[in-house]
């Protein structure tokens, strides 16, 4: 996956997502354009609350991205031992005790909730190969957020804004 963000008039990031392939092949490219909205646009999301998080392992965020495959919102349940993903037809639990997820500010009997989307799944897909966990959070003005840490100063985060902010 290749990312550039180009400052011209409008300002528009262009993502290229492409396979594996044999040093004598040329990869086989998938282009998207962005615009990117001008800061007098951009919605004021709040900042990243967090108190209350679910980190999860690459490796077992992939399996939660191949269940919920082509799936358009997938609603995630927080609580304190278990994160639970669900959509139409679909559920996958993952449980602290089993190592599958590391949970933090969820009080006993009490459950965070809030919607993703897992597209488009070739992004997600890309991005785990490059980080070690992802971490689901809300923001301060309820916004759900998906961040990937991919060192000490960098991380890539993809926010879902609710219809009503």
């Amino acid at each position: 996956m290749c990312l550039a963000v180009y400052e011209h008039n409008p300002p528009r990031a262009i993502f290229e997502f492409y396979n594996s392939y044999t040093p004598n092949q040329q990869p086989p490219e998938s282009t998207r354009l962005m615009m990117l909205s001008s800061p007098q646009n951009q919605l004021d999301v709040g900042t990243i609350d967090c108190a209350a998080f679910v980190s999860i392992d690459s490796q077992r965020f992939r399996y939660v991205l191949n269940l919920f495959r082509n799936v358009e919102k997938v609603d995630v349940a927080i609580m304190p031992s278990k994160v639970i993903f669900r959509s139409p037809g679909r559920t996958m639990f993952l449980y602290t005790e089993d190592k599958q997820c590391i949970i933090g500010g969820i009080g006993a009997g009490k459950e965070l909730g809030f919607p993703i989307s897992l597209n488009p799944t070739t992004f997600f897909n890309d991005l785990i190969t490059i980080v070690d966990r992802v971490w689901l959070y809300l923001t301060t003005k309820l916004v759900s957020v998906i961040a990937a840490p991919i060192d000490l100063n960098v991380r890539i985060e993809t926010y879902f804004i609710p219809s009503t902010v």
